[in-house]
């Protein structure tokens, strides 16, 4: 765990590594020239599984992460970040999948996103098998970094992480790592990733999508050519994001940003993707508008149905789809926000039938039939509302 400025929530992530079921291990904290209460935090804690790193200057958490790396007694290393949480039992069954899978250089597991006090606002499962996850690391990380369990041995083979890459380089160690091991994933949330709306900074953004874009470029150099070639020290501004990346990534941040109650800047994030999506559509001639709808339809829909979920509220989900349509220049969006909220509903009443909770059919499908009138006139709302009526009597 590298550690810099972390005052805030040091302690809570160091609670919930040192309470894990698996104790077998030592915490390896490389405090990054601090200059809060972290030292303090820190020294105030006696478990003799401790190791404490301290730099006299700040190095960054590439060359910090390097430096915990070179000391690490351990077979397996498993990640964390200082402001984020583990599940109790994550260590346990990281290494119990390590021990029964010898082939496996990387395990990661699922993760919920939450805020500043803990509210959850995205759960994350990653694919299972080292196939879809090798085909997913491709076109960008889905591993998230502190929740990772690696061999030592994979480290040490592949060099650990690069020190030029400034940041993302957790997705560069992937990479490599996974053209000579085997990856998997857990299918449990055993961590969760602090999103911080107060300190994420936007301005940082499209140079991580350039160091992604990067890491990717010098993946399909080894793939096709079997070595690297020679970079220049500013070689990722050559690497510029791509838009679709540039759109999915402001999309996603104005997403957690409205989950975490920071509308403000989940409005800014919303109208930078829209101005994104613009510049995308305007190379086309036919359809653009068509297209423009039908972009914002189909995420504000899904995302909609996932804080639904995750706040066990259809009612919430309806609140984001108005509040994404009131903040884009959609053609006809209160058209647009009523048909995808009588659309959230069918969905509801259909889920409830499908899992026993008849009482919650028919006011799902009312909901739905006001939000979109032509909802009157599906068939499958009225027989799943008629067998549920029928099922309490």
């Amino acid at each position: 765990m590298a550690v810099h400025n972390g005052e805030a929530f040091l302690r809570e992530a160091m609670d919930s590594i040192l309470t894990q079921t698996f104790g077998d291990f030592e915490l390896i904290v490389i405090d990054d020239a601090s200059t809060d209460s972290t030292p303090a935090i820190l020294a105030s804690y006696t478990d003799a599984r401790i190791v404490l790193l301290t730099n006299q200057t700040n190095k960054g958490q590439t060359l910090s992460l390097n430096a915990g790396l070179a000391i690490a007694r351990g077979e397996l290393i498993a990640r964390h970040d200082a402001d984020d949480i583990s599940s109790r039992t994550r260590f346990e069954a990281q290494v119990a999948a390590m021990s029964q899978q010898p082939a496996l250089g990387l395990l990661g597991t699922g993760y919920q996103v939450i805020d500043r006090c803990g509210q959850r606002l995205e759960t994350v499962l990653l694919p299972a098998t080292n196939a879809e996850l090798q085909a997913r690391l491709e076109s960008g990380n889905c591993f998230c970094h502190g929740s990772v369990m690696i061999r030592r041995s994979c480290l040490e083979e592949v060099g650990g992480y690069r020190g030029y890459f400034r940041m993302t380089q957790d997705y560069d160690l992937w990479l490599r790592l996974s053209e000579r091991h085997e990856l998997a994933s857990l299918q449990m949330p055993l961590y969760q990733l602090r999103f911080d709306a107060l300190s994420m900074s936007r301005k940082r953004r499209p140079l991580q999508l350039a160091y992604r874009r990067l890491a990717r470029a010098l993946a399909a150099q080894r793939r096709s050519q079997g070595r690297e070639e020679a970079l220049p020290e500013d070689v990722m501004l050559s690497f510029p994001p791509e838009p679709e990346r540039l759109l999915n990534d402001a999309r996603g941040t104005a997403y957690l940003y409205y989950a975490a109650g920071a509308y403000d800047k989940a409005a800014e994030c919303l109208q930078r993707a829209e101005t994104i999506l613009n510049s995308q559509l305007n190379s086309e001639k036919d359809g653009q508008a068509t297209n423009f709808a039908a972009t914002w339809q189909s995420w504000a829909f899904d995302r909609a149905l996932a804080l639904s979920h995750l706040r066990g509220d259809a009612a919430q989900g309806a609140a984001l789809i108005h509040w994404i349509c009131a903040n884009l220049s959609v053609p006809n969006r209160n058209e647009l926000a009523q048909q995808m909220i009588g659309r959230l509903y069918a969905d509801e009443a259909f889920k409830a039938f499908n899992h026993g909770h008849r009482r919650n059919v028919v006011p799902h499908m009312w909901r739905a039939i006001r939000a979109d009138y032509r909802l009157l006139c599906n068939r499958g709302l009225w027989s799943i509302s008629a067998k549920a009526l029928l099922s309490r009597q």
